[in-house]
């Protein structure tokens, strides 16, 4: 009877440390455009090299995320010069469902 009562408890306890680490999807995401930009904006995702929010974007609108998981709703706020406008984000999954790609059309000024 003990050693069931010690599993038990090192079951509970494991499942509290796994959901516990288990990272929260990001509600938003901070793209920094050049100033003016319109159009398409383009993230790679899980780019271990790269930032998970304030992620700079090329005068193509594109860039790179290490986000690997994501909300449904997903926005991405778009900074260009002084600027910002928030824009819901199209999120490209693989059958897994880990995030591929992240895009988002800007309007332009």
């Amino acid at each position: 009877m003990h050693t069931h009562a010690r599993n038990r408890f090192l079951a509970i306890f494991s499942l509290f440390l796994v959901s516990c680490a288990a990272k929260k999807a990001p509600e938003h995401i901070t793209v920094i455009a050049p100033e003016g930009f319109g159009g398409m904006i383009k993230l790679s995702a899980c780019d271990s090299k790269a930032s998970s929010d304030n992620v700079i974007v090329d005068t193509s609108g594109h860039g790179n995320t290490s986000v690997c998981s994501a909300s449904p709703d997903l926005k991405l706020i778009a900074v260009r010069g002084k600027q910002s406008i928030e824009v819901p984000a199209k999120i490209e999954r693989t059958g897994d469902n880990f995030v591929i790609a992240i895009s988002a059309q800007v309007p332009s000024n």
